[in-house]
């Protein structure tokens, strides 16, 4: 998006007069119909990007010239690319790299707390663990210092109240142990080892024994009879019994029982299970929802999951119940936002949770939907578009503004910005009208001026 600071007054040896910046052409009404769409075709021409990555709180990560950057929902560039990383959204700051050190900076790209650390985590429970000159700390949002300590060889971020430390002090083993948010040491460095706090509970190991501690460092389940334990997740961990998975619930009861040769559990509400490659599912309170028949699973999402059998791809429900047949389409994705990725004869689309393709499968390249929007490429370009196919950087050109008492005409997009059309690029932008008035005044229709009529140009006439 472009401001106008410089404007000119263009003369034409066929009389005609329009205003301009320098090399950018204010379009005017009206328009043929075939230089229309071929302003949309510009118009339109939004993702300009080495490496874009989808939504996620209303930022999409790019990438050029190997420096990163975030776009919004509407394509605008709000964080330029000049950081050598950037990383996801995390409680309202994001944390990048910038000449190999570690800063933050808000959803506006404003620097909040400088890149001045030589290591950083993101924020998490309103905290952030920098490391600078051998030293740990954790800020605040300010940048502020809450917690800065020698202490420790090595620190983890806040999980529910606390973070993981191991001491500075190798006779006795780096032992490990847990602060509170005042840095007091709530729970002793006396574990061999240790992890972060999940589902209310951790996993430490004390003289070769595994358990979980609560918060408070008291011991809850027993682990001696498990080769693995993981960390709760949604009540439920994965555990390891003579060589085989299972898993127990937060009382230390196997609800699921140690037979599968591998257990994958998530966030979700299911559990995926495989035995002799083939794959099933449980819920967690132990229920099995479907044997270990399908070739491929993956989690479930928008309730439903993507499974694969005899090489086909169907999506199942909670109840285990087929319930999309997607035998015509080569690959499919998880649903999003209500929406699932498929592709046909090496062409992108989406469908419903019908089986309905709401957008055709059109596209040469294409992401997943999220937060209601979705990158998609045509003829090597990319585009912005949301759940009615719709592109959606700039909103279509559909308004003339005229007075007719002053014979002022020019074309706008929906948000009431004029629309500029650069000479030498060929390129269409948007123009900020609302800090300065434009007019033009203009009696017959506009044309697209190209290299050789502006050579034309006679008089360039200096207008405020």
């Amino acid at each position: 998006m472009i401001e106008l600071e410089e404007i000119y007054e263009l003369e034409l040896e066929n009389g005609k007069k329009c205003t301009t910046e320098r090399n950018m052409l204010l379009l005017l009404p009206e328009l043929l119909d075939e230089n229309l769409n071929k302003i949309d075709s510009y118009y339109n021409q939004v993702i300009d990007y080495d490496f874009i990555m989808p939504f996620s709180n209303g930022l999409a990560l790019v990438k050029k010239n190997n420096k990163y950057g975030c776009i919004d929902s509407r394509g605008n560039n709000v964080i330029e690319c000049q950081y050598d990383h950037i990383y996801k959204f995390s409680e309202d700051l994001i944390l990048v790299i910038k000449g190999g050190k570690y800063g933050y900076v808000d959803r506006f790209g404003k620097e909040i707390i400088p890149c001045i650390y030589e290591d950083a985590e993101e924020f998490r429970e309103d905290l952030a663990l920098v490391y600078k000159n051998e030293s740990y700390k954790y800020l605040d949002k300010t940048g502020k210092s809450v917690i800065t300590t020698n202490r420790y060889y090595d620190m983890h971020s806040f999980c529910e109240g606390r973070a993981l430390v191991r001491q500075n002090n190798k006779k006795y083993n780096y032992k490990c142990g847990y602060i509170d948010k005042k840095g007091k040491e709530i729970i002793p460095c006396i574990y061999d080892d240790a992890e972060d706090f999940s589902d209310g509970l951790a996993i430490v190991e004390l003289k070769g024994k595994k358990y979980y501690i609560d918060i408070n460092g008291n011991k809850v389940i027993d682990c001696k009879n498990y080769q693995y334990v993981g960390s709760f997740i949604k009540g439920v961990a994965i555990i390891k019994k003579d060589n085989k998975y299972g898993c127990i619930d937060k009382n230390g009861k196997e609800i699921i029982p140690c037979i599968y040769d591998s257990i994958f559990n998530n966030c979700g509400l299911y559990i995926i299970v495989k035995n002799n490659n083939k794959y099933g599912y449980y819920n967690k309170l132990g229920d099995e929802i479907t044997p270990c028949i399908y070739d491929a699973a993956y989690q479930f999402s928008d309730g439903l999951a993507r499974v694969k059998t005899y090489g086909k791809w169907i999506f199942i429900n909670g109840d285990g119940k087929q319930v999309i047949d997607c035998n015509k389409y080569g690959y499919v994705s998880d649903f999003n936002n209500g929406l699932a990725l498929v592709i046909k004869d090496g062409k992108y689309g989406y469908i419903d949770q019908t089986a309905k393709e709401i957008i055709p499968c059109q596209y040469d390249g294409a992401h997943d939907f999220s937060e209601g929007l979705s990158i998609v490429s045509s003829n090597n370009q990319r585009f912005i578009i949301n759940k009615n196919n719709e592109i959606v950087r700039f909103e279509t050109l559909n308004n003339i503004c005229s007075s007719e008492k002053n014979k002022i005409k020019y074309l706008t997009d929906k948000l009431g910005y004029a629309v500029a059309y650069d000479l030498r690029k060929k390129e269409i932008y948007q123009v900020r009208t609302y800090q300065r008035k434009i007019k033009i005044r203009y009696n017959n229709d506009s044309i697209i001026l190209n290299d050789e009529e502006l050579n034309k140009i006679k008089k360039f006439e200096y207008k405020r």
